[in-house]
């Protein structure tokens, strides 16, 4: 995501201990901001920050950081597929309903094949 916004993760080599670079690096390139002021953190923070948003506050993200929020729903297309392919029957107490109307998950967006277990 990061590369996505214009920025080289890799100039935060230690990827939890570079706020500072991180926040340079974000002003240096006028790219948008972290949705949070944790996502300052670095990359990682900066991911798991708007990931979390666009789970439970996606018309949230798509107002506060647009771009992020594009990046997510690519992201998350690909979880989705997946996704598609196990059944959470199949795992009870494992999955928790998310109360958002704006979250859909845990419910799938098709139908799978049960996961036959031995």
């Amino acid at each position: 995501m990061a590369e996505f916004l214009g920025l080289d993760p890799n100039r935060c080599f230690i990827r939890f201990l570079c706020k500072t670079i991180y926040t340079d690096m974000i002003g240096e390139s006028q790219a948008e901001v972290p949705v949070t002021d944790y996502g300052f953190h670095g990359p990682s923070e900066d991911f798991a920050e708007a990931f979390w948003w666009s789970v439970t506050r996606p018309s949230g993200l798509v107002a506060k950081a647009p771009e992020r929020a594009s990046w997510m729903q690519t992201f998350a297309s690909g979880l989705t597929r997946i996704r598609q392919r196990f059944n959470r029957d199949n795992y009870p107490g494992v999955v928790i309903p998310v109360e958002n109307p704006e979250c859909s998950w845990p419910f799938p967006v098709a139908t799978p094949e049960p996961i036959k277990t031995p």
